[in-house]
């Protein structure tokens, strides 16, 4: 999504308004997501890969804006418990891609934990 209005009073909009998807739309802008579909969300898939030792977690959808003076960082999270606790896996990632090891127990509840940090 690119900003075609920079007018001070869409840059407050974009602090404090929700887009129709529940995120700020601020965060929309820079996870490439559209503020105004109420289906765009941080959605993981698992595609079929050709190599058999791992397995690739990502979210297609999110295109990251680059260049806006906020950067998002994304980390996987595995809960074995239902959601009751959660752990990093892996290190954190400026792209919403992670791979597994398949030759270990993947199983387990997964999510992506997005934080937002200054910097490109």
């Amino acid at each position: 999504l690119a900003v075609t209005d920079p007018s001070p009073e869409t840059e407050r909009a974009a602090l404090r308004e929700t887009g129709r998807n529940g995120m700020m739309r601020w965060q929309n802008y820079v996870l490439g997501l559209d503020h105004e579909d109420s289906a765009a969300k941080i959605v993981l898939r698992a595609p079929r890969t050709a190599e058999r030792a791992k397995i690739r977690l990502a979210a297609p959808d999110v295109k990251p804006a680059k260049d806006l003076g906020v950067k998002a960082v994304f980390r996987l999270q595995k809960s074995d418990d239902n959601g009751a606790t959660w752990i990093d896996v892996g290190e954190p990632s400026d792209e919403p891609a992670f791979d597994l090891d398949a030759s270990a127990d993947p199983s387990g509840l997964y999510r992506v934990r997005t934080e937002f940090a200054e910097g490109k």
